[in-house]
């Protein structure tokens, strides 16, 4: 299994949950190990700075001749597409 977490989660306490909930009480009387591979914090996109909002929509007026359009793919992943 591969988890993804999302900026704000705890990774160290989230596993340990869900170790739990995985090993104490499987389905079908399985016998489940989970081994933690490795892991890390989820990433959380920083605000847009003005300046680059800006230079952005200047550059997106003159080439595509309407500013740039922004929306999230994923937890707070910011794309660009002008």
């Amino acid at each position: 299994m591969s988890f993804r977490a999302p900026p704000t989660v705890d990774v160290v306490k989230a596993n340990v949950t869900i170790k739990k909930i995985l090993e104490d009480n499987p389905a079908y009387h399985a016998h489940v190990v989970y081994d933690l591979e490795g892991n890390g914090p989820g990433w959380d996109a920083p605000e847009v700075s003005s300046w680059l909002a800006k230079s952005i929509d200047i550059a997106s007026n003159a080439y595509f001749g309407r500013p740039c359009a922004y929306w999230g793919e994923g937890p707070q992943f910011l794309l660009w597409a002008c």
